[in-house]
């Protein structure tokens, strides 16, 4: 699968610390060995897919919740639903910390639902630059850092919340920042990922575009190398 970036996409500029042109072989090979190893765990690959198909499957569900969002600026409707949704068998791995959590405590801390429903229904739905992208995930960063008391709500989980979303929407175009897949590239890359949620966020994009045109193998890969590692490689030792 090779996707095809939304034609504003077009102008957006190379990511300022890409790696060189041997640097980014390598990688990619490095990633193209921990695949193929991964395809060829025959129960292992067939987990993750039924897993990914699932995804693909809760997709219309939680869609539709975003737009009753958009259309009624309930708040709190909005949340229940994701509550509902996110427990059901089809969805993945929404139901924690970064995700549903977060949405919960979001509307908790809120002193003002409509603006937060307005921001919500803004921030989660794909956006159409990579620029654009990164501004929604600052914007929603910098009102969490306004509302939040103590360590809660987390800023650093706005990225998954958001990906997530634009993923359900767009599968083809934006990853899914998950824990296992931010670990595995900074595993093949060799490089930490920045700490702020935005930028982040933003060369996790760029890394993965490196390996990749893939970004569901690469996300089905790296979950099964959190679970598997470490893998010997022959061929790359």
């Amino acid at each position: 699968m090779d996707p095809t970036p939304p034609e504003s996409n077009a102008g957006d500029s190379p990511h300022p610390d890409s790696p060189g042109d041997a640097e980014r072989d390598f990688r990619r090979r490095w990633y193209e060995a921990h695949h193929e190893r991964f395809v060829a765990d025959q129960e292992g690959y067939r987990e993750q897919i039924a897993l990914t198909d699932g995804f693909a499957a809760s997709a219309d569900e939680a869609l539709e919740l975003l737009a009753e969002l958009k259309r009624t600026l309930d708040l709190q409707l909005f949340v229940e639903g994701m509550r509902a949704w996110a427990v059901k068998p089809t969805t993945l791995a929404f139901n924690g910390f970064a995700g549903q959590m977060l949405l919960n405590q979001l509307l908790k801390r809120s002193s003002n639902p409509a603006d937060l429903a307005r921001l919500l229904s803004q921030s989660l739905t794909v956006p159409s630059t990579d620029a654009e992208a990164v501004g929604k995930i600052e914007e929603l960063r910098t009102y969490v850092e306004a509302i939040k008391e103590g360590a809660h709500p987390a800023p650093g989980h706005v990225p998954f919340l958001l990906s997530y979303f634009w993923a359900l929407a767009d599968r083809v175009w934006w990853p899914v920042i998950w824990s296992s897949a931010a670990s595995f590239i900074e595993f093949v890359t060799g490089e930490d990922l920045p700490g702020g949620p935005a930028e982040r966020y933003q060369t996790y994009l760029s890394r993965v575009r490196e390996l990749s045109n893939d970004y569901k193998d690469f996300e089905m890969t790296a979950a099964w190398w959190q679970e598997t590692w470490p893998v010997f490689l022959d061929e790359v030792l």
